[in-house]
């Protein structure tokens, strides 16, 4: 386990972050799966630098809580990519968190070329409301501008008031993720 701070040392009043657990590959893999998350914590933060081995440009990460791969996830999603304009996306009934995004590079990418994402969950040990989540991410293949390139900025609810306990990445596409992704999970006090 590591220690980082959010504010200065000796300040208090909670923000601090503590990696809880980790994930770096040292072969492919999917699904990357964070259980027995521990409910000590006011919200959990996952940062993720990861690619995928599906034979594209880019591969969709899709996100689950609990294992619920039913039609209980909501999403407003914000993205871009160099093969279309800005689009807002409203969906509902989904079975995984975003599906539009966010997007990783692929293996037509150019070499070590990865995505990144930030995932916030805030309360995710409550039990009184719905599980609301805010994510950031993309990815930029400076050989491949002309079709590599995405971002994406999203909310999304998962509508369930249980404690979320374990957390799931997989790509869309059912690939791997490539050797060297690597999967942060943070609890926030």
């Amino acid at each position: 386990m590591g220690r980082t701070s959010g504010g200065s040392a000796g300040g208090g009043g909670g923000g601090a972050m503590e990696l809880i657990s980790s994930q770096v590959l040292a072969a492919a893999a999917a699904p990357v799966v964070f259980t027995a998350i521990p409910g000590t914590y006011n919200h959990l933060k996952f940062i993720i630098v990861a690619a995928s081995a599906y034979a594209s440009n880019n591969d969709i990460m899709y996100i689950t809580f609990n294992a619920d791969t039913g039609d209980d996830y909501d999403a407003e999603e914000l993205f871009n990519s160099s093969a279309t304009a800005v689009e807002f996306v409203v969906s509902a009934g989904n079975t995984v968190l975003y599906p539009d995004g966010p997007r990783i590079a692929g293996a037509d990418a150019t070499a070590g070329t990865p995505g990144m994402l930030e995932l916030d969950i805030p309360d995710y040990a409550g039990s009184t409301f719905l599980k609301l989540a805010k994510l950031t991410g993309g990815y930029v293949d400076a050989q491949k501008v002309s079709t590599s390139i995405g971002w994406e900025t999203a909310f999304g609810l998962w509508r369930n008031t249980a404690p979320i306990t374990s957390v799931s990445f997989r790509t869309a596409d059912a690939a791997n993720f490539v050797v060297g992704s690597a999967f942060y999970m943070y609890g926030i006090t």
